[in-house]
């Protein structure tokens, strides 16, 4: 699996274009690339392109795992942002459900999509 990493700054958008097979492991590594890269401020905007992936291997416990890990990061943070996944298939639309029910939604707005303009219109959006 691979995670392509794109920061439009002047959007304020964090895009990962995940393909192939989506494993715990490559989501963890996404969230290093992304704070790492120079571009990155906390509060951007992410869009999680599913569109190409391969969610099947994943658990619900590692949805459960992702959510947790990430609330533990912006406890530190506290930084609200907005995060949407773009799931055409139904595996990772389920899964990204299940993320939006485990995550913490106090500082992260999720929403899921089936449709990339539907997505990219409710990230450049100011309402919810």
């Amino acid at each position: 699996m691979a995670v392509q990493t794109t920061i439009d700054a002047a959007a304020g958008i964090i895009t990962h274009k995940v393909t192939g097979d989506l494993l715990i492991e490559d989501v963890q590594q996404a969230f290093a690339v992304r704070t790492g890269h120079p571009d990155y401020r906390p509060g951007m905007s992410i869009l999680w392109d599913l569109s190409q992936a391969n969610a099947s291997r994943m658990t619900s416990s590692d949805i459960r795992r992702i959510a947790g890990q990430n609330k533990a990061r912006l406890k530190k943070a506290g930084v609200p942002y907005k995060a949407a996944f773009l799931a055409p298939r139904d595996i990772e639309f389920g899964l990204s459900r299940m993320y939006e029910m485990f995550a913490d939604a106090s500082l992260v707005e999720n929403r899921v999509f089936r449709s990339l303009e539907d997505a990219r219109r409710w990230l450049s959006s100011t309402d919810g």
